[in-house]
């Protein structure tokens, strides 16, 4: 690990072990019967995390806009 006091190192672990049971969570109930559900980690991350998007903030709205290059475009 990266620090010599033991509860930052603890930390860290638990920060890595709840991001991976969030990917395990997304991929077993929120992306069944797409191709993605047996998906690694790394493949979820770039295929759905890392899209390049605008976001903009008006008065009254909040615009995304994503990129047209998106792997997944519904």
């Amino acid at each position: 690990m990266s620090t010599h006091y033991m509860a930052s190192n603890q930390f860290r672990l638990w920060e890595a072990i709840f991001a991976y049971l969030l990917l395990e969570r997304l991929r077993t109930q929120g992306l069944p019967g797409n191709g993605l559900e047996r998906a690694t980690a790394g493949s979820l991350r770039l295929k759905l995390l890392k899209i390049a998007t605008q976001v903009r903030v008006s008065v009254r709205r909040v615009y995304v806009q994503m990129s047209s290059a998106l792997p997944l475009a519904l």
